[in-house]
């Protein structure tokens, strides 16, 4: 098997740790500011946006996957916790900013290449629904989300002896004996109910 290499960072420090906001809006407040004077310019920027997302898509995937590993384990529930109403707020927000930013620029319409087109029409239509208003709604969506994880991730059954969580339950539930199949989905629903 290949090792897995992570792409090079050329706008963001290697050693780049998130431990609140204020660990990266200065990248956002960065890219606000920098004058776009030609379509190269605007490539650049475009690229150090790209690795900003993809960086903190890659933070918050991470902490959402130790979350679930074990939904008991508080510290990565509370790290997880801490990425949704600390960061993530403040990242929609600034999205929107740098997406009109973006759409603002008098180079966009030069960007004619490969993906482009789709690209800027997505842009387009998320500028259209952003709302400010729904930004803490997101917020707490996510955070009740987490919630929902930890109390479902926490139920067991016991089956064949055995303390199983719901998810591995069901996977029982592609057995090919229907009798065994009825039986794992009664004892998931009862468990739930």
């Amino acid at each position: 098997m290949e090792a897995i290499t992570k792409t090079e960072r050329n706008y963001l420090p290697r050693d780049l740790v998130i431990d609140t906001w204020s660990s990266v809006e200065g990248f956002f407040t960065k890219l606000e500011e920098r004058s776009i004077a030609s379509r190269a310019d605007l490539e650049q920027w475009l690229r150090d946006l790209s690795e900003l997302e993809a960086w903190l898509g890659e933070e918050g995937g991470w902490r959402y996957i130790r979350m679930t590993l074990d939904t008991r384990d508080a510290p990565a529930g509370q790290r997880y916790q801490a990425f949704v109403a600390d960061v993530l707020p403040h990242v929609e927000q600034w999205t929107d900013k740098l997406q009109r930013k973006l759409m603002a620029s008098p180079f966009t319409e030069e960007l004619t290449g490969e993906g482009f087109p789709v690209y800027l029409r997505g842009i387009r239509e998320q500028l259209r629904i952003f709302r400010e208003a729904n930004v803490p709604l997101h917020a707490e969506l996510r955070s009740m989300a987490q919630d929902y994880g930890s109390i479902i991730g926490a139920m067991t059954v016991t089956w064949d002896g055995q303390e199983l969580t719901l998810p591995a339950a069901a996977a029982l539930l592609e057995e090919p004996d229907r009798a065994k199949r009825e039986r794992v989905y009664r004892l998931i629903a009862q468990r739930r109910m």
